[in-house]
């Protein structure tokens, strides 16, 4: 069953995800959804501005050196399976451990690395693409636990709208606090208990529509690195014209095929005026 059934609503132009409670789908949020939509009932701009404080927080911690701060930071991420999204266990009642913290402590390294480089300074944007041990799934754990009380606000908004508020339960809930730089409870979490699922709806636009990210690795080196190769080996006098596929795998077999974000880092340290305009 869908959340517009247990909600008894009709399930077309629905604003929302519209999936099953009952599991975890394979969906993820795209941070770049956030500056390309503006989305009704959502704080957009509130997002962004917590997750660059997020983001900036522990980037700080990790050049300072204060690791067991940024250890404890870190920690309190996890796999929210209210959110019905992701990789996590079957089990609903279970909580996901989410990404670790060596992981998001060795993208800290290349992220600091590229942060100084780049003339762009979303930190969002700069994690998502150089982050080495870092998938989608990573990515969108972290950002839900960052947004997860915007998330929450989302959720009481769209049971007013649907007049579904009978379902809605209140609840403690972890959020960031920007004036804080840290993990704050508060006891305003709204969410809906279908059929004793706790459920916490997530806007349509903010997912993932493909398998990349709008902005990703293999996104740079593709379009940015992969025109390149095509518009200096097709000449007029050449024959037999190189698609973009194949200059795409040009670009990989000279990089020794690894993967794609240690090529983009690679080449962006080189001339970080090719990752601007990719980002911008």
């Amino acid at each position: 069953m869908l959340i517009s059934d247990f909600l008894n609503i009709k399930s077309s132009n629905i604003p929302f995800m519209n999936i099953s409670p009952e599991c975890d789908n394979k969906y993820f949020i795209d941070p770049s959804n956030l500056k390309k939509h503006n989305i009704p009932n959502f704080n957009n701009k509130l997002c962004l501005q917590k997750i660059e404080n997020f983001l900036q927080t522990i980037l700080g911690l990790y050049k300072s050196g204060n690791f067991k701060k940024l250890n404890d930071i870190i920690n309190n991420i996890h796999e929210l399976n209210s959110t019905h999204i992701g990789y996590g266990s079957k089990n609903i009642t279970s909580m996901g451990r989410g990404p670790s913290f060596d992981s998001l402590k060795e993208s800290l390294n290349n992220v600091n690395d590229i942060y100084t480089k780049l003339s762009n300074k979303k930190l969002i944007d700069i994690v998502s693409i150089f982050s080495p041990n870092f998938g989608k799934d990573s990515i969108s754990d972290l950002i839900t636990n960052i947004i997860y009380e915007e998330l929450s606000n989302y959720t009481l908004k769209i049971a007013k709208l649907y007049n579904k508020e009978k379902y809605i339960h209140n609840f403690k809930i972890k959020t960031w606090n920007v004036q804080k730089q840290d993990w704050i409870i508060k006891n305003n979490g709204t969410k809906f208990v279908l059929n004793g699922y706790d459920t916490i709806l997530i806007p349509k636009d903010l997912i993932s529509k493909s398998k990349t990210y709008l902005l990703s690795a293999s996104g740079f080196v593709y379009s940015v690195l992969g025109l390149i190769k095509q518009k200096r080996t097709n000449t007029n006098k050449t024959k037999n014209k190189l698609t973009k596929n194949d200059a795409y795998k040009l670009v990989r077999q000279q990089h020794n095929n690894v993967d794609n974000k240690q090529i983009a880092f690679k080449e962006s340290m080189k001339n970080p005026s090719l990752m601007d305009k990719y980002i911008n």
